[in-house]
């Protein structure tokens, strides 16, 4: 079997299932590690954006922003942690 990570679809109950985990070693694929990478940026990126906002609105510059940028850190860092105690624990 070839050493790259690839995707396998198998028809599951009529529907077309796409897997991103590599069977042949119990570890995540990379469709699945990317997507970990995409829920911390994006988490962080959204709550810093609708922290900034709120700062625009309520004229609290920075610290509605710098709070966000902190919860969406914390949140998608847990996120990662919670993928990673799934494949590696």
């Amino acid at each position: 079997m070839a050493a790259i990570y690839r995707l396998d679809c198998q028809a599951q109950k009529g529907g077309l299932v796409m897997s991103a985990d590599r069977p042949d070693s119990g570890r995540p694929g990379a469709m699945v590690l990317a997507g970990a990478g995409l829920e911390l940026g994006m988490a962080t990126v959204a709550l810093m954006l609708g922290g900034w906002w709120l700062d625009q609105k309520l004229a609290t510059d920075p610290w509605l922003m710098l709070t966000g940028l902190a919860i969406g850190m914390i949140g998608g860092t847990y996120n990662v942690y919670r993928l990673s105690k799934k494949y590696f624990d």
